[in-house]
């Protein structure tokens, strides 16, 4: 088993061997069309590993679901590695955001994807399984084609500016010095950090700022979700 181990962590293939195929072919894109019909994922997987059978698990957005397992179709040989192809039906999963991991046969043996820096390897722990996003979305939606050839200007909301009552959290910490007194990074690797630090900044805040925004030339002002958070995210 010591053996197996090794040659499993000695198998490993480039992070970007998940490919997505479209119906006007492959790119990058991992948002499938609800209605889309030729939607398939493909995997890249060492032949050296013996597989028999390969799988992705999809999972719900929280993670805390299996959705369905697709089998994967044996498709062709490139160099070292054997092709996978899953075929995905977007209707069935419906609108949403989904996460999928990758489960291979390897005798009487289950591996499941590690994805590390710059590559992906396979080991039996199902706790080290990295996951992968793919999303169903309805391409209907009419783009605001008043914005095209504007200006947009990105705001985080906490950070820009305060107006208004501000409202913090017991959990926070609100900060009225520079930027700077943020730690960026933890005290050791590893440790905890929580991001719980505030500036304050409000939709008042921004409202104020109108004639300043407009100043600078922009046409439309994007900003960061807003949502109930225990970080300042």
């Amino acid at each position: 088993m010591n053996q197996l181990r090794h040659f499993i962590t000695e198998a490993h293939v480039p992070n970007d061997s998940i490919s997505y195929r479209h119906k006007d072919g492959f790119c990058r894109s991992t948002a499938y069309e609800i209605e889309e019909e030729c939607a398939h994922i493909e995997l890249s997987l060492p032949r050296a590993l013996g597989i028999s059978k390969a799988y992705i698990d999809i999972y719900s957005e929280s993670l805390d679901t299996q959705i369905t397992t697709i089998d994967g179709e044996w498709c062709d040989i490139k160099g070292k590695n054997d092709i996978f192809s899953f075929a995905l039906v977007p209707a069935d999963l419906g609108i949403g955001l989904y996460f999928f991991r990758v489960r291979l046969q390897c005798g009487q043996t289950s591996l499941y994807s590690h994805k590390g820096e710059e590559v992906t390897a396979y080991n039996e722990d199902s706790s080290l399984c990295g996951m992968s996003q793919v999303t169903v979305c309805s391409f209907d939606t009419l783009e605001p084609r008043q914005m095209y050839g504007g200006v947009i200007y990105h705001i985080f909301v906490d950070r820009f500016m305060r107006g208004g009552s501000v409202s913090i959290p017991d959990y926070a910490n609100l900060v009225d010095d520079e930027w700077k007194t943020i730690p960026e990074y933890p005290e050791y690797p590893g440790a905890p950090l929580k991001n719980n630090t505030l500036y304050g900044g409000t939709l008042w805040g921004i409202a104020s700022k109108l004639d300043y925004l407009v100043s600078l030339g922009i046409s439309a002002i994007y900003l960061s979700p807003i949502f109930l958070s225990v970080s300042n995210h």
